[in-house]
């Protein structure tokens, strides 16, 4: 979803889903035995990267889950902002514009009818990972679209509205301001058109997470757009999304004083925005939402 959407109005109030995760706000003893935590070992393997790029580092973190609203446990969240993996407070934000006007710049590579379910296809592919990666706190889906709030509420994500209608950047922001208010420490934004995604990327994001403030980012698959962003503070960074994004956010990082980090990742880079995502998505064999959606209208790649 590298396409903003400037000049749309603005939406009302931030709305939380009577299914919102509950907060992390309780401290645990420095030596606590936890039940149901784990030490996950391996890491997303043959990513090339650059100098600068920095490697995923699994550490110990809540393997708990909960039936479809599965989180990890969360882990201690402690005021102050102190940086290492035991005062992470990670929020998860995942915009989805209105389903009825999704995806038009795919033009005749998908029929008109079909446009929408794809758009909920794909959202859903990208909550499930979200869903079963262990680290975050919490999801939050932004939108008004009544279809894409059902599909939050099945994933125990809250809704917020406010900004839903004011493309990816100001849905993103929107929500930056409403974690800042309540004191997260992080936020990690990736947009809902990236089916690919898997729990083991975004386990990888989070573990380059290791210090406040701080600033990782995944690229689009074509180095231009920013596909997925952990700002902790929240706010750290004014985010401006768009086809040219990823430059001008590594630079906007080092202005607010921050060295970002940068995470290639396949299947987050691979967002689905036209016909040539399109036709690169199905050139990769997958088990998602979106490809049987794609296979069962008879579009299908080799």
């Amino acid at each position: 979803m590298r396409q903003d959407d400037d000049g749309a109005r603005a939406a009302g109030d931030g709305g939380r889903s009577r299914h919102a995760l509950r907060r992390c706000d309780r401290r645990l003893p420095r030596r606590s035995r936890r039940r149901g935590h784990r030490r996950l070992s391996g890491c997303c393997r043959g990513d090339r990267r650059d100098p600068d790029d920095v490697a995923g580092r699994p550490r110990s973190v809540g393997a708990r889950r909960a039936g479809i609203r599965g989180f990890a446990a969360p882990l201690s969240c402690r005021s102050g902002g102190c940086a290492g993996v035991n005062a992470r407070d990670i929020w998860a934000v995942v915009p989805i514009k209105d389903t009825a006007q999704a995806k038009q710049r795919l033009k005749d590579a998908v029929p008109a009818e079909l446009k929408p379910r794809l758009a909920l296809a794909m959202a859903e592919d990208v909550l499930s990972a979200l869903a079963a990666a262990p680290g975050l706190t919490g999801m939050a889906v932004v939108t008004l679209d009544a279809a894409a709030s059902e599909l939050a509420r099945r994933y125990g994500a809250r809704l917020i509205t406010a900004g839903a209608l004011d493309g990816q950047t100001g849905a993103v922001r929107a929500a930056a301001r409403e974690l800042a208010r309540e004191g997260r420490t992080a936020m990690l934004t990736i947009p809902g058109d990236v089916p690919l995604v898997t729990p083991d990327e975004i386990r990888e994001l989070i573990a380059a997470h290791d210090r406040t403030p701080d600033f990782v980012i995944t690229p689009a698959h074509d180095g231009r757009g920013s596909n997925a962003v952990l700002c902790a503070p929240p706010e750290l960074v004014p985010l401006q999304f768009g086809d040219d994004s990823f430059v001008p956010h590594l630079a906007a990082a080092r202005r607010a004083g921050v060295e970002p980090k940068i995470v290639r990742l396949a299947g987050i880079g691979l967002d689905i925005d036209n016909p040539r995502d399109l036709a690169a998505f199905l050139k990769i064999p997958s088990r998602t939402r979106t490809r049987a959606l794609l296979r069962d209208a008879g579009i299908d790649g080799p």
